[in-house]
């Protein structure tokens, strides 16, 4: 089936463009959980009116649909962007409806959206965090991919590029228990997301659905997942992220055993991480999942380089991910559970057991204590014992070993 994304009315009233089609699952492409191909045009060049102007293009290609049902509407959006002395037609908005949130169909999904111009794979939007009370900019990347999950039709941004509370539509009716609208283009007082493909550049676009993690799974980094928790947790940068998973950085990932380093420099081995969360709020509870990144932030913004612990495991991009960090006391407690083949529980203080010490990309850990990101006095951090289990503080210019993880 062919759209034609002509405007042969010859209106000229149009603000923005918002084409759709019915899309029927073919299995022909044997790309992860791809399936089905269809046009977005019957000439290679397929134009739309904007803002009363000339003809702009709007892709030239195809659209893969979801695996997870045989039929779903995708509304992609192009609006003129103003800039000074000059402007665009960007990629906005992309709307998905039609979804069969039922089990065994959508439900328990994630939704992985992206754009393909004629060099690959696209920039969609680039996202800049900043502390509201000194500005400092706490986040400024551009993401190439939008992760949205179906949890039985309640969907939620997992991806980067969003602070936690985004709305993912653009007015109520657009988010349903069958549809969301992503909106590639936002600004408040902390956060600003910009569009970065320019329409004509847009050639396709392709979603993908992917299975939720469960423990051992590879993960998107290429490392493996050690914990699922229970519900939603803070995560990011500043805690303005919300996760379900930890996944750990393969054995290897630094090219042999896991690194020895000290937590900090020369220079601050003896003082205060002052933007740190306090050791007894983070200790082996469910506050500390998800505060690695943050922890680990603060202590390379102090100037700890890659020398350092947290410096080491912030500049690890196993995957392309750039948030790789060191994990807090509590998610390296669930880790030591893990790799000891341990029952895992938030509260239960790991006790060792049968270490995995091989080279398999779940293995590879020292029978040696690891670095945490959890500050303990001014001039000691905490650290886990892979060996018998527990937790001890240490001076900061001591070395000891680095595993990386990182929360999505």
């Amino acid at each position: 089936m062919l759209l034609n994304l002509d405007d042969s009315s010859g209106s000229k009233s149009k603000s923005k463009f918002a084409s759709s089609v019915k899309k029927p699952i073919k299995s022909i492409l044997g790309i992860g959980a791809l399936a089905g191909v269809i046009a977005l045009g019957s000439t290679f060049a397929a134009n739309i009116n904007l803002n009363g102007g000339g003809p702009v293009e709007f892709g030239q290609g195809v659209s893969e649909t979801t695996a997870c049902d045989n039929s779903v509407l995708i509304t992609p959006e192009s609006t003129f962007v103003n800039a000074s002395g000059s402007g665009s037609h960007m990629f906005t908005s992309l709307k998905i409806s039609g979804i069969d949130s039922s089990n065994h169909m959508c439900d328990g999904k994630i939704f992985r959206i992206k754009a393909y111009g004629d060099s690959g794979q696209l920039d969609l939007l680039n996202y800049r965090y900043a502390d509201e009370t000194t500005h400092a900019v706490l986040e400024d990347a551009d993401y190439k991919s939008i992760e949205i999950t179906d949890t039985a039709g309640t969907f939620s941004w997992t991806s980067g590029g969003t602070d936690g509370d985004d709305l993912i539509n653009g007015s109520t009716s657009d988010l349903t228990d069958t549809s969301f609208t992503i909106k590639l283009i936002s600004r408040t007082n902390t956060t600003t997301r910009t569009a970065l493909a320019m329409a004509a550049n847009v050639k396709s676009i392709t979603i993908e659905t992917l299975d939720l993690y469960r423990v051992g799974d590879t993960g998107p980094g290429g490392g493996k997942i050690y914990y699922v928790a229970p519900s939603e947790f803070d995560c990011g940068p500043a805690l303005n992220r919300k996760c379900k998973f930890l996944e750990v950085a393969p054995s290897g990932w630094n090219t042999g055993l896991d690194p020895l380093k000290a937590w900090a420099v020369a220079d601050y081995a003896w003082g205060d991480v002052g933007d740190i969360t306090n050791e007894e709020i983070a200790y082996n509870n469910v506050l500390g999942i998800g505060l690695g990144y943050k922890n680990s932030k603060a202590i390379v913004d102090q100037g700890n380089d890659n020398t350092t612990a947290a410096g080491l495991a912030r500049a690890y991009a196993g995957g392309a991910m750039n948030d790789w960090y060191l994990p807090t006391t509590a998610e390296l407690n669930l880790l030591c559970q893990w790799a000891s083949n341990v029952t895992q529980d938030v509260t239960t203080e790991c006790t060792g057991g049968t270490l995995n010490t091989g080279t398999g990309s779940g293995g590879g850990f020292r029978e040696y204590l690891y670095w945490s990101s959890s500050e303990y006095i001014l001039n000691d951090a905490r650290l886990q014992d892979f060996i018998e289990g527990g937790q001890v503080n240490t001076h900061k210019n001591g070395t000891y070993s680095v595993r990386p993880i990182r929360s999505f």
